[in-house]
């Protein structure tokens, strides 16, 4: 939630501090900041199973003594976490703020946003950076179990990434250092005896990998039709 917007508007989670993505508590719309400390809103999407539907009504029964309007969603939600049943969230984009108490201006702010991050996209210079060749001296940095090196950078030799944004997620081998195009076939035959058949495109891949896994396990939802060149 943004620093000055009021939590009653909303319904508010509190996460499993030892377990990703877990909610252990929903409070609808609290009128009182003692009630939590937590920041973190619970928009108006939830995926059910469909063996979790048919509890609808044991929590009506349950529930009985409250009016009708109060049996709010969000309530059902909560008694379901109570009650044992692991609920999930995951973070959604920003402009999912436009959620709860919202009026004309709100909306007007978030279009005057992504009219300018829209802007800002196309106006945007690659991101362009380098990762130096090193040697190492003492130690194994490779062992996977924090091992201790002592190693020097060298300033002429490096490997270099360029990304920039695009509609979809594009691996572009380097012209020089992963060439899929050869003047002729001993051209291939004389950069493959030299440089071998794995280049940077694999440990590219890979990275992009691992960062799709970290985002699942901790819950951060990626954009579905984006990537980068």
């Amino acid at each position: 939630m943004e620093k000055t917007e009021d939590s009653s508007s909303r319904g508010i989670i509190e996460l499993d501090p030892n377990e990703s993505g877990r909610i252990t508590k929903l409070i609808e719309k609290p009128d009182s900041d003692k009630l939590t400390q937590s920041r973190l809103a619970s928009v108006v999407f939830y995926c059910l199973r469909k063996d979790t539907l048919p509890r609808v009504d044991e929590y009506l029964s349950s529930q009985s003594h409250f009016r009708l309007e109060e049996n709010s969603f969000g309530r059902f939600v909560d008694w379901l976490i109570q009650n044992g049943t692991p609920i999930y969230g995951m973070k959604i984009p920003t402009r999912f703020q436009l959620i709860g108490h919202v009026g004309l201006s709100d909306y007007q702010k978030w279009t005057q946003y992504f009219q300018a991050r829209d802007q800002d996209i196309k106006n945007k210079v690659p991101i362009n950076c380098r990762a130096y060749a090193r040697v190492g001296l003492m130690g194994n940095p490779s062992d996977g179990f924090n091992g201790k090196t002592i190693s020097l950078s060298i300033k002429n030799f490096w490997a270099e990434a360029t990304i920039f944004e695009s509609p979809r997620l594009n691996l572009i081998p380097h012209p020089l250092n992963d060439p899929t195009v050869f003047g002729s076939l001993a051209d291939l035959h004389c950069i493959s005896k030299k440089e071998g058949y794995m280049g940077g495109l694999r440990l590219v891949q890979a990275t992009c990998k691992k960062f799709y896994e970290y985002c699942d396990a901790n819950g951060i939802a990626l954009p579905r039709f984006s990537g980068f060149y």
